[in-house]
């Protein structure tokens, strides 16, 4: 029996509308489907060691360049890693808004000329397009939590611009250590971390404690609370490309609580440790290093020392 005119068009408008309804629950679904995070894939970090061709105790490195003059000549020398400290001026001199600086903390001791981040970054980039086989590194020593997120930012900017291709290490002291005990530490181990995988994931983060020499006890060192503490904070971020700075003078007395940061399973095999300070005591040093060539190659070649 054949359907009548008016059925077929019922039956058409009934499909029709189921299949609007189909496509209308899928678009729906769509919307409100959770959608899976994207992020930023670091490129691969760079190896110093391997940048320089050099072992890690055979890195040259340079203090406090924070003039255009110490910079310039860094750039003109052997020196492969370039420290630089980073602080805030807030003076009326400068005008209203606070300006970001090379400089080391007091700020009452950095001068007004002072070069900005700005200036300080795009003369190692001159410098570096000009001499293409140059190879040198910098560490940024941030002083004040406020300039962290700008000049990350900036370095940003600049590493997808101008293809920024040599080592960046970004150190701050995240944690109170030996001779510092109850006094305050004005970073945050976890939003210096946080920031620096979101701005710079490349980046190898250099993050200490705040130390005091001399001290008045000679069995002063970092205690395992200490260093747990920085364990505990690298392994809630997954931090894994990490150098520690360690204050050289309380190197021999803490090495037992200090062997962690190598050994860890969740830092190993590609944490490092830092050593930095002054020497007065030539016999002292030389302890230190002995103690220190006599240590398993594989801890031997994690070591930095820039003294």
């Amino acid at each position: 029996m054949e359907e009548t005119g008016s059925k077929k068009i019922y039956k058409t408008y009934l499909i029709s509308a189921l299949l609007f309804l189909l496509l209308l629950t899928l678009i729906i679904l769509l919307i409100i489907s959770p959608k899976p995070e994207t992020q930023t894939q670091p490129s691969s970090t760079i190896n110093v060691p391997e940048y320089f061709g050099v072992p890690s105790h055979k890195v040259i490195w340079s203090h406090a360049t924070n003039t255009m003059p110490l910079l310039k000549e860094a750039l003109n020398s052997s020196v492969m890693m370039i420290e630089a400290d980073i602080v805030v001026l807030n003076r009326s001199s400068l005008g209203p808004s606070p300006k970001v600086v090379m400089g080391h903390p007091p700020v009452t001791d950095v001068p007004d000329d002072a070069p900005a981040f700005t200036e300080w970054l795009n003369y190692i980039l001159e410098y570096l397009s000009q001499n293409p086989n140059a190879k040198k590194g910098i560490k940024l020593d941030f002083k004040d939590p406020s300039v962290v997120e700008p000049c990350l930012t900036l370095l940003n900017q600049t590493e997808s611009k101008e293809g920024l291709n040599i080592p960046v290490w970004l150190n701050a002291d995240v944690l109170t250590g030996p001779g510092m005990e109850g006094l305050p530490c004005v970073f945050n181990i976890d939003n210096f971390i946080s920031t620096c995988q979101n701005y710079s994931p490349s980046s190898v983060l250099s993050i200490g404690w705040t130390t005091y020499w001399p001290s008045t006890d000679p069995n002063t060192g970092y205690t395992d609370s200490e260093v747990q503490a920085m364990i505990s904070g690298c392994k809630k971020r997954s931090l894994t490309q990490v150098t520690f700075p360690l204050n050289s003078h309380y190197f021999l007395n803490s090495w037992k609580n200090l062997e962690h940061l190598l050994t860890d399973s969740a830092l190993a095999p590609t944490s490092s440790l830092t050593l930095w300070g002054t020497w007065k005591d030539r016999a002292g040093k030389e302890e230190l290093l002995k103690f220190i060539d006599g240590l398993p190659e594989e801890q031997r070649n994690r070591i930095y020392l820039d003294l």
